[in-house]
C-alpha cells in the first residue's frame, strides 16, 4: 500500500500536501490540551540511562489538573493502569477489549455499571460477554464508525485504547483525536509499542535543556494494593495528615516537548493513512448504496440493534438509499422497519436522525484524517480477456524441470501412477461479478493448462488444499450465501476418460464462511482456518479433516479457535501436523 511519500501529489481529495497538512493540524489541535506521559514498565521506575538521571517527583495521579495521555508498552503495564486510573463511579471505556481481562480490572476500580468494553471482533465480544455476563461489551469498529464510537464514549472520564496490530501508531493518529474531540476524557491510556518507543527516543535526557524530561512518581490510594505491605516498606507510602494512605503505582517520564512530539508523530503517520485505499469504506451495490455520505458503510457493518427484546432493526432500511430491497421486492421483511437503528425512536431512519448527525459531527476531526487513495484494479484479476489463456510464465518451465529432478523417493510411487506428471490446481473463484465453479490444472511436464470437472457448488474466497492425491475445496461464498460444504477431487492423469475424476462430497465444516484459508498437514489431514462468517465479523474457527486413520473420511472436527479471528490470511502446514497462520 506504499510508503508515506506515495500520498503526495494529486488533488485535495487524494493525497495532496494541503490535505495532509490540514490533517496534521487537526490531529495536533485535538490533543493540544493533553500532556503525554511515557509509562515505565516497572512501577518503581526504570534505571536512568543518562548521568544520574532526574529525581522522581511525587504527585497524586488524580490531582493533576491537565488531562493526560499515558502511553505504555506492555500488557502488564496496561493492566496495572486499568487497576489504578479509574475511580469509583467514573465512566470508563476499553477500546480493544479482546477477552475483557483489562476491562474486568477497570470494573473492579470504577464499578461494573460504569465500564464498557468495545472490540471490532464478534468473536471477542461473544467470548467476553459469556465469561463476564455482569459487564457490558459492544462490537464496534472504532476507526470506521466514529459517530457510533462518539455515542458510546460520551461522558467518559477514562478511555483505554489497545488496538494493537502492525499499524498501531498510524491508527492512533486517526483514533486519539476523535476520542479527545468527542469525549474529552481526563485520561487516555494507550498501549502501543511503536508510540512508547518513539517517545523514549524523543526524550531530552539532560536537565536544563529545552524540552528536558522529568520523571514523576504518581501515587494512588492504598485501596489499589492487593497485598498488605511487607515490614520495612513504609517508605512506599506518603501521609498528608489524614487517615488516607497512598502507594506508588505508576512511574512516568514527561517531556516538556510532548506537544511537538505528537505533531511529529502525526506528520510521520498521516501520509501513511492517506496512502491507503478508501474503497472498503463504501459499497456501491444498488441494494446497499448509502442514503447519506455521513453513513457510507455497508449496512451490515453497523452493529445489530433490537427492539421488543429480540426483534432486530433492519439496517438496510435505515442506511441504504433503496431501503430494504427484500421488502420492496417481496413485500415483507422479518426485521423491524418502524424504529430508528440509531436512537430507537419511531418515525425516521438512522440517516435522517438528528442525534446520529450530531454524533457524526462531534466525532469527525477532519475528513483528511481518513484513507484517501483511489482503489487500484488488479491487472491479474482474471477479467483481462486479452491475456493469453495458455502458455507459460517466466520461470515456470525452469521450476518444472527442477521439480522433476528433486522428487523425493517417498513420492516416487505417487508420481509414477500419474504418468510422472505433477499438477497445480485452480478451482472456483469470482470473475466479472460471477461466482464460478470452473476447475483448471497446470501440467508441469506438458507445460499447459487443461480443464477439469466443474465444482458441484460454485464458490469463491474458499479454501483449497491437496492431501494424499486429493484436492479439497472447502467452504467459501456460494452463489446465494456462504457455504459450509466441502468437496473433493481425486487427482488422475486423464480427466477426460476417468470416471472417478468428479468432485464428490467431502463433508461439512462447523461454520459457513468465506475468505477462509486451507492447508494440509502432511498425511495428518486438511485444515480450514478462520474466515468471514455472518456478513459482519471475522471468525477464528478451525476445522480439521483427519486423514491419517481413514484417507476417505468426510468427518470434520472442530479444533481450538484462533486467538485472533481473521480473514484473508495465509495458512501453511508442515508434514508433521503443525499448521501456521
Amino acid at each position: 500500500e506504499g510508503e508515506g511519500s506515495g500520498a503526495r501529489g494529486g488533488d485535495m481529495d487524494g493525497g495532496s500536501d494541503a490535505a495532509a497538512e490540514r490533517a496534521v493540524d487537526a490531529a495536533t489541535v485535538a490533543l493540544s490540551p493533553y500532556e503525554f506521559f511515557r509509562v515505565h514498565e516497572d512501577p518503581l521506575g526504570e534505571r536512568p540511562t543518562f548521568g544520574a538521571g532526574p529525581t522522581a517527583a511525587a504527585a497524586r495521579l488524580h490531582e493533576v489538573d491537565r488531562p493526560k495521555v499515558l502511553v505504555c508498552r506492555s500488557t502488564k503495564a496496561y493492566r496495572r493502569l486499568a487497576s489504578c486510573v479509574p475511580i469509583s463511579g467514573e465512566k470508563t471505556v476499553d477500546i480493544g477489549s479482546a477477552y475483557g481481562d483489562a476491562t474486568a480490572l477497570m470494573a473492579q476500580a470504577a464499578g461494573k455499571d460504569a465500564v464498557l468494553g468495545i472490540d471490532v471482533s464478534k468473536h471477542f465480544v461473544d467470548q467476553s460477554s459469556a465469561s463476564r455476563p455482569d459487564l457490558r461489551f459492544e462490537r464496534l469498529d472504532a476507526l470506521e464508525d466514529p459517530a457510533l464510537l462518539a455515542r458510546e464514549i460520551e461522558g467518559a472520564v477514562n478511555v483505554f485504547v489497545d488496538i494493537g496490530g502492525v499499524r498501531a501508531a498510524e491508527a492512533l493518529v486517526r483514533l486519539l483525536p476523535a476520542v479527545a474531540k468527542s469525549a474529552s476524557p481526563h485520561f487516555i491510556v494507550v498501549k502501543c509499542e511503536a508510540l512508547h518507543d518513539a517517545m523514549a527516543d524523543a526524550e531530552v535526557p539532560f536537565p536544563g535543556l529545552a524540552g528536558a524530561t522529568t520523571v514523576t512518581r504518581f501515587s494512588v490510594p492504598e485501596r489499589e494494593r492487593e497485598e498488605p505491605p511487607e515490614m520495612g516498606t513504609d517508605d512506599d507510602y506518603e501521609t498528608d495528615g489524614s487517615d488516607s494512605r497512598w502507594v506508588d503505582a505508576v512511574v512516568v517520564t514527561a517531556s516538556g516537548s510532548s506537544t511537538s512530539f505528537w505533531r511529529k508523530t502525526c506528520e510521520r503517520e498521516v501520509s501513511n493513512v492517506r496512502a491507503r485505499s478508501a474503497f472498503k469504506r463504501a459499497h456501491v451495490a444498488k441494494s446497499a448504496r448509502p442514503a447519506s455520505e455521513l453513513f457510507a458503510r455497508y449496512p451490515l457493518k453497523y452493529p445489530p440493534r433490537f427492539v421488543a427484546g429480540d426483534v432486530e432493526i433492519c439496517r438496510f432500511h435505515n442506511y441504504a438509499a433503496e431501503g430494504c430491497i427484500r421488502r420492496v421486492k417481496f413485500g415483507m421483511c422479518m426485521f423491524d422497519h418502524d424504529h430508528c437503528h440509531w436512537c430507537g425512536h419511531h418515525g425516521h431512519r438512522a440517516w435522517e436522525c438528528e442525534h446520529a448527525v450530531k454524533a457524526h459531527q462531534s466525532a469527525v476531526v477532519d475528513d483528511a484524517l481518513a484513507p484517501a487513495a483511489q482503489p487500484v484494479r488488479d491487472p491479474n484479476d482474471g477479467t483481462n480477456v486479452h491475456g493469453a489463456m495458455n502458455g507459460t510464465v517466466n520461470g515456470v518451465d525452469d521450476l518444472a524441470d527442477e521439480i522433476e529432478t528433486k522428487v523425493s523417493l517417498e513420492h516416487h510411487e505417487t508420481v509414477s501412477s500419474l504418468e510422472d506428471d505433477l499438477y497445480v490446481y485452480v478451482a472456483g473463484g469470482r470473475n466479472r461479478g460471477q461466482t464460478v465453479g470452473v476447475t483448471e490444472r497446470y501440467s508441469l511436464r506438458r507445460k499447459c493448462w487443461e480443464r477439469g470437472p466443474h465444482i458441484s457448488d460454485p464458490r469463491g474466497s474458499h479454501g483449497l488444499a491437496a492431501a494424499n492425491g486429493v484436492v479439497y475445496a472447502i467452504a467459501g461464498g456460494g452463489i446465494k450465501s456462504n457455504l459450509a460444504t466441502a468437496e473433493a477431487l481425486d487427482v488422475v492423469s486423464d480427466t477426460s476418460s476417468d470416471v472417478d475424476s468428479k468432485w464428490r462430497n467431502a463433508g461439512v465444516v462447523a461454520e459457513a464462511r468465506h475468505a477462509v484459508s486451507a492447508c494440509n498437514t502432511g498425511d495428518w489431514g486438511v485444515c480450514a482456518i478462520g474466515g468471514w462468517a455472518d456478513g459482519n465479523s471475522c471468525t477464528g474457527a478451525v476445522d480439521f479433516l483427519n486423514l491419517r486413520t481413514d484417507n476417505t473420511s468426510t468427518t470434520w472436527t472442530t479444533l481450538a479457535p484462533l486467538n485472533t479471528p481473521r480473514k484473508l490470511h495465509g495458512a501453511a502446514g508442515l508434514p508433521h501436523g503443525r499448521p501456521f497462520v
